[in-house]
């Protein structure tokens, strides 16, 4: 008989599975019998992703055990569902699935009404909702209530502090220090809300380079999958110039990720407002860090997002409701109420308010909600244990 079966659904998101992994990983650590997998779910394009995901989705709420074998067949997920069958034959443990993001979530849902399982997802499925799940961890931005729901601030990641100083050995190994101190800077891209763009980049990284020469450390940046190719060139052609840029890391020409590294050892962090997940693996480090303003996209929505931010701010619209930058900028805004971070506004993006030491929030804050969400999961799925 085999020990309680934990299966991460991955949608090969980054992002995603960064938090389902540290969510994972600390349930693992606090029971210590887990036999922990991880499967990819079927990757559907065009109208078959539209029709399952979307639309044929929204009867596994009610779904008996049939009917969730016959979505999962008609979504290409029979041999997922023979391969979580094989493996929890012996078990007399429900098992639990685990997952994050929308292409996903079905599949946790399915399978766990297919197999008399235990469903957990993170953030909001935006065609299920959180109520059809056992559990879900939503941060809290989202506003999602109910007694199966676990609120966040930020996202859950797989952080962890005894590793980091490893990360960053291996790091400066091929990218070693010139100075005793260094900065790291992450960049973020473009989304729904924020622009992350060439012009951004020409007026930031001069008033960067400025307050490094100021405070006399090292930089090391590096950029996401969502920063786009005009950002990554101007940013190159910026950091090329500086001698003290150690490491420029380019996502859309590195599949390294050097952030675990880069927190291991840098003695403040820059960030980019429209990143949710950078932000909350800085917070996790306890690293000092300033979140850096983007530039907003414009448009009849953006109008539309500041009067609703403006009548909450008056009292006339509920603060949970409010959707897009405004609701994004409550999270961050809850971070530095905590002390977690200092929100840098855009008249103060120059190289005397960078360099300024009252910048750095105290580090070192015991913060980790991935470790707090696994102890609620298990607390639910094994509350014996």
């Amino acid at each position: 008989m085999t020990g309680p079966n934990l299966f991460v659904l991955s949608d090969g998101v980054r992002g995603h599975l960064s938090q389902t992994r540290g969510i994972a990983l600390a349930i693992g650590a606090l029971h210590g019998q887990i036999d922990a997998r991880e499967l990819p779910v079927p990757t559907l394009s065009g109208k078959q992703r539209f029709s399952c995901l979307k639309v044929a989705s929204r009867v596994l709420p009610k779904a008996t055990q049939k009917e969730a074998e016959n979505w999962l067949r008609e979504a290409q997920g029979s041999g997922l569902l023979e391969q979580v069958r094989t493996v929890t034959a012996e078990s007399e443990t429900p098992p639990l699935f685990l997952s994050a993001g929308s292409g996903a979530a079905p599949y946790c849902l399915a399978l766990s009404k297919a197999l008399a399982g235990k469903s957990c997802v993170v953030m909001t499925p935006s065609a299920l909702g959180t109520e059809p799940f056992d559990m879900a961890i939503v941060p809290r931005h989202d506003s999602a209530r109910g007694d199966n729901v676990f609120v966040t601030l930020g996202a859950p990641n797989l952080i962890n502090k005894e590793d980091l100083v490893k990360q960053a050995q291996t790091l400066l190994l091929s990218s070693p220090l010139s100075r005793q101190r260094a900065w790291g800077v992450l960049v973020g891209g473009d989304d729904r809300n924020y622009q992350v763009t060439p012009r951004w980049a020409e007026k930031f990284f001069p008033q960067l380079f400025d307050a490094a020469r100021r405070a006399d450390v090292d930089l090391y940046v590096t950029t996401s999958r969502r920063t786009s190719e005009l950002a990554e060139s101007a940013i190159k052609d910026q950091c090329e110039a500086e001698p003290r840029v150690r490491m420029l890391l380019l996502a859309s020409a590195d599949e390294r990720n050097p952030v675990p590294g880069m927190l291991g050892f840098c003695d403040k962090m820059f960030c980019t407002e429209d990143s949710v997940s950078m932000i909350s693996e800085c917070v996790t480090a306890g690293v000092p860090l300033a979140v850096v303003p983007v530039e907003h996209r414009h448009g009849p929505g953006s109008v539309l997002q500041r009067f609703a931010e403006m009548l909450s701010c008056i009292g006339l619209y509920p603060t949970e409701k409010l959707w897009g930058a405004p609701r994004f900028r409550r999270m961050i805004d809850d971070f530095a109420a905590q002390g977690f971070l200092r929100v840098l506004y855009p008249e103060e993006i120059c190289g005397q308010t960078l360099a300024d030491e009252s910048l750095r929030p105290a580090g070192g804050v015991d913060f980790n909600e991935a470790k707090k969400a696994a102890a609620w999961v298990l607390s639910r799925w094994l509350p014996s244990a």
